[in-house]
């Protein structure tokens, strides 16, 4: 998939969202690579829905990008169909269980504010990079081989990174979901400290 192609043909101001969509496809080759097929259906379900975003459907008005950005997309989706009909088990530490579902709500409530309530022009890294952080450290947790360090430490990097938007940005939807989402992580951190590593 050409996605890279792009990159030197956009706006620069859609290279990042594009990046976006390419490193979500990359992480889902990675995760199937290492056997992941959970892991893999989620960076696919993510590449997805950045594919749809407001800012990259924008690129369809340029005439001579739109036919190869239809493919991208169409090719995105069927690597999603196939990714999501692979079967995939995988057993979770129990006694992780609760604080991966947590972790959970967190990060879909944080993904539908950002790709579906228009907060992704407006926020961008803001709220993307706890998104990733998040992301990463439920895949930790979901894995044995993996110490709860490691997720500790990532929902360390989004906890830090959510209260400084709280305290610098100007933009009160922005600021509100920050200050939120970083009280919430503050009680999953806690419970996350009692869990043996």
């Amino acid at each position: 998939m050409e996605l890279s192609s792009l990159l030197g043909r956009v706006n620069p101001s859609i290279i990042r969202d594009i990046n976006y969509w390419l490193d979500y496809i990359a992480n889902a080759g990675h995760r199937i690579e290492d056997g992941d097929w959970l892991g893999a259906k989620i960076f696919m379900s993510n590449a997805f829905q950045s594919s749809k975003t407001d800012s990259i459907e924008k690129i369809k008005t340029n005439v001579n990008l739109r036919y190869t950005l239809e493919v991208l997309q169409a090719e995105t989706l069927k690597c999603f169909d196939q990714t999501k009909k692979a079967t995939s088990t995988i057993k979770v530490p129990e006694e992780r269980l609760n604080v991966i579902v947590e972790l959970q709500e967190i990060l879909v409530e944080l993904m539908k504010k950002y790709y579906l309530e228009g907060l992704e022009e407006k926020a961008g890294d803001q709220i993307h990079y706890p998104i990733q952080r998040l992301s990463t450290a439920i895949q930790h947790l979901m894995r044995f081989n993996i110490k709860t360090e490691r997720a500790r430490q990532e929902i360390m990097l989004a906890s830090q990174h959510l209260e400084e938007t709280a305290k610098e940005t100007i933009d009160k939807k922005i600021k509100e979901l920050a200050k939120k989402t970083f009280e919430k992580i503050k009680i999953i951190s806690q419970q996350l400290t009692e869990i043996p590593n």
